[in-house]
């Protein structure tokens, strides 16, 4: 680490012990620069994305996985979408490998989406980050993995956008879902299974979320994502105040620096 421009640690003491001056404590996996806070005619364009009554472009990241998994899912998922309302725009950030060219080569052809496709994964992360500072991105679509985590940003914050959850695979996902789950950043079960049904008496519930779980079929989950904006529940979701957070993770990790 020596000589290292920046060190990211996961708690103060590790950083005392390290004596490492150019350090920062990040306790989750979030990018540092999708933690700054939007200025205001930015969150106000975020908002008018969402806004039921506006005909404001709605701009959707969808960030594609290293192992390029559910690749069918969102090509349907798009063109369902569009078809249902041409507000929607993709932002595909993704791997150029041999598993995605096709993929990426249909995508490419469609109108309402734009493809950012980098041969390294240095590259793609980058991208990712860019593109979610410079478009100011109100959704997006993506796998419970690490992404899931941004639910602990703000609205009002660069990497705030509205989750929404595709069906998680294997154990991490789903306990990354639990995780968000015990914490009221999602939907409880019954909630989520009424949001679903289209039910409206949830929908005041949703300035308590930051994200959302999607039916697995994807033209059910391109009509509950139009709903959600029809209805005006994406637009609620701005409007989440953080709550205080708790210290148990400082506190673990503060442990296992003094084993």
């Amino acid at each position: 680490m020596a000589g290292a421009d920046l060190t990211i640690v996961p708690s103060r003491l590790t950083k005392l012990r390290l004596g490492a001056p150019n350090s920062k404590v990040v306790h989750y996996p979030l990018s540092l620069k999708l933690g700054k806070y939007l200025a205001a005619d930015k969150f106000s364009y975020r908002q008018k994305q969402l806004d039921p009554a506006s005909r404001a472009k709605v701009k959707i990241s969808l960030p594609v996985s290293g192992a390029a998994v559910g690749l069918r899912f969102y090509e349907e998922i798009s063109e369902r979408l569009n078809s249902l309302e041409s507000r929607f725009t993709f932002y595909i950030t993704s791997r150029d490998s041999d598993f995605t060219k096709i993929f990426l080569a249909k995508m490419a052809k469609r109108p309402y989406a734009k493809i950012h496709a980098f041969e390294h994964d240095r590259q793609v992360v980058a991208s990712y980050d860019r593109t979610i500072r410079t478009n100011t991105i109100a959704l997006e679509i993506t796998k419970p993995s690490e992404q899931a985590f941004k639910a602990l940003y703000s609205p009002r914050q660069v990497g705030g956008v509205v989750l929404l959850f595709t069906r998680p695979i294997g154990r991490q996902e789903q306990d990354n879902l639990w995780y968000l789950g015990r914490n009221g950043l999602i939907p409880s079960r019954e909630d989520q299974a009424a949001l679903w049904r289209h039910e409206l008496g949830v929908i005041a519930k949703a300035k308590n979320w930051r994200g959302l779980r999607l039916p697995s079929e994807p033209k059910k989950a391109a009509k509950f994502i139009n709903w959600c904006l029809e209805t005006g529940v994406f637009s609620s979701m701005l409007s989440y105040t953080a709550k205080a957070k708790s210290s148990g993770v400082t506190k673990l990790w503060d442990y296992v620096d003094k084993l």
